[in-house]
């Protein structure tokens, strides 16, 4: 069905981890089918989006229809074609012969058929849309616009991904029909911080499931990389995890961690914008256009708000501020790039 290859792994979802803990909130997603049409799983890289989505599916038993999503799904035809193609190899609707997507009528019949032959089906299924923030093509977000507004009553949707999603959720939102999970939720709490020592057979003291979840505010990369820089140094009885050479050599590999996921993908200027003002613990957007430009800082604190978790407001106030363990490594950062440069 696709008119462009596509990697049939990205049509399932992945494998829950063995290590993997039982995360309270798969339950409040909904068992065993969620508890709303839609479900937007929001936040930075590191917090478990598309581990909980798997782990849901895991437990729920639904049958899911996964898409990773790529650039190519930039392409509403092309999306299209994939989530067709998705629902076939689900067994949700029979296998066809290849549409011209180049014609309408085609294209009108094919989405005809994927909305027909899942409410054909009967059984619920649920679509599950990964790695969102692939998608910057408004033909795109309208096309998944159109799949939700047109579901069945045996369909739902979740979106998972880095950035708020371009849908139109007034509708679903007025009909009580929405479920959002951000950063806040996805955090581990100091319970699920336990969990995941106690499942790694580390030999602790009492408080440092507090002391790792303070450091980290439950970020769950955070945390397991400070577990494997513990266990790398020895993780041994003299040693504890709020240790300096602990925390140096996580720091470390944090640093690596956002340079790739978070900075290496934003633009020039937005990444400048970052380094320069996580040398300060909050901003406005007065302090923002002092440390950068006006037109520069207006245009990246409305870009930043849209990544979910990576900057967050101080209270009530217009003040924002990036999540401690972020501004941290982004500061080392900063300084590494500006002694490269001198």
């Amino acid at each position: 069905m696709p008119t462009s290859p596509i990697i049939k792994t990205s049509l399932k979802a992945p494998a829950p981890s063995e290590r993997a803990i039982d995360r309270a909130l798969t339950r409040h997603i909904g068992l065993p089918v969620p508890a709303k049409r839609l479900t937007l799983l929001t936040a930075p890289a590191g917090y478990g989006k598309t581990s909980l989505a798997a782990q849901w599916v895991a437990l729920s038993g639904i049958d899911a229809v996964w898409l990773s999503l790529e650039g190519s799904d930039n392409v509403s035809r092309q999306l299209l074609a994939h989530l067709v193609y998705g629902f076939e190899q689900a067994g949700v609707i029979p296998d066809s012969e290849e549409a011209d997507l180049k014609s309408r009528e085609q294209v009108k019949w094919l989405w005809a058929r994927l909305m027909n032959g899942v409410l054909d089906y009967g059984e619920s299924v649920c679509l599950i849309l990964d790695g969102s923030e692939c998608l910057k093509s408004q033909k795109a977000w309208k096309l998944i616009d159109d799949v939700i507004r047109n579901a069945p009553p045996n369909m739902s949707v979740m979106v998972s991904g880095r950035r708020k999603p371009d849908l139109n959720l007034m509708r679903v939102l007025a009909a009580g029909e929405l479920a959002e999970i951000d950063s806040r939720e996805l955090s581990f709490t100091v319970d699920e911080v336990e969990q995941v020592l106690a499942q790694r057979g580390l030999s602790v003291g009492p408080g440092d499931a507090y002391h790792l979840h303070s450091e980290t505010e439950g970020w769950p990369v955070g945390v397991l990389l400070f577990i494997a820089a513990f266990e790398q140094l020895g993780g041994d009885s003299f040693l504890t995890l709020g240790d300096t050479r602990v925390c140096d050599s996580a720091m470390q590999w944090v640093k690596e961690y956002l340079i790739r996921e978070v900075i290496d993908p934003l633009p020039a200027d937005l990444q400048g914008f970052i380094l320069r003002t996580a040398h300060v613990h909050a901003f406005n957007l007065v302090l923002a256009a002092e440390l950068t430009d006006d037109s520069l800082a207006r245009k990246a604190m409305a870009a930043l708000e849209l990544q979910r978790g990576l900057l967050s407001r101080v209270g009530h106030s217009e003040w924002r501020a990036y999540h401690p363990m972020f501004r941290a490594a982004f500061c080392l950062i900063a300084q590494e790039r500006l002694a490269s440069e001198t």
